[in-house]
């Protein structure tokens, strides 16, 4: 399972790279926050352009949190890039000593998490 998850760490850092040398002019939107009830709520479009902004304000909320429960209820679209990022999430958490859940998944981001095999290795629900 390590090996997995390093091999899509890899690929968070190959799609941001990516997402530097083809910005565009088109306003890709997802939002990551936290709520008054302990959730981390994810919200928006997950791609390659978009991960890299919610990746860096993680680094920021995740911090200080000895459990993360991320609600991925309002994710509308994710392709591999949204992938990569919840990998990333879950080998961070581990290096940290942090529990992790994914809560509440919409069918977008469910349906990449199918296509790429990954509910064996990401804790959804």
């Amino acid at each position: 399972m390590d090996t997995e998850v390093r091999g899509w760490s890899r690929l968070q850092v190959m799609m941001t790279k990516k997402k530097d040398m083809h910005r565009h002019d088109k306003q890709v939107q997802a939002e990551l926050n936290k709520t008054a009830d302990g959730f981390i709520q994810l919200k928006g479009r997950l791609d390659n352009v978009s991960v890299s902004s919610v990746y860096d304000k993680s680094l920021r909320l995740f911090k200080d949190e000895p459990e993360l429960k991320i609600d991925l209820s309002g994710v509308t679209h994710s392709n591999t890039a949204g992938a990569a990022l919840l990998v990333e999430w879950l080998k961070e958490a581990r290096d940290r000593d942090q529990n992790i859940h994914f809560v509440n998944t919409s069918e977008p981001m469910l349906k990449i998490v199918r296509m790429t095999n990954l509910e064996r290795v990401l804790p959804i629900s």
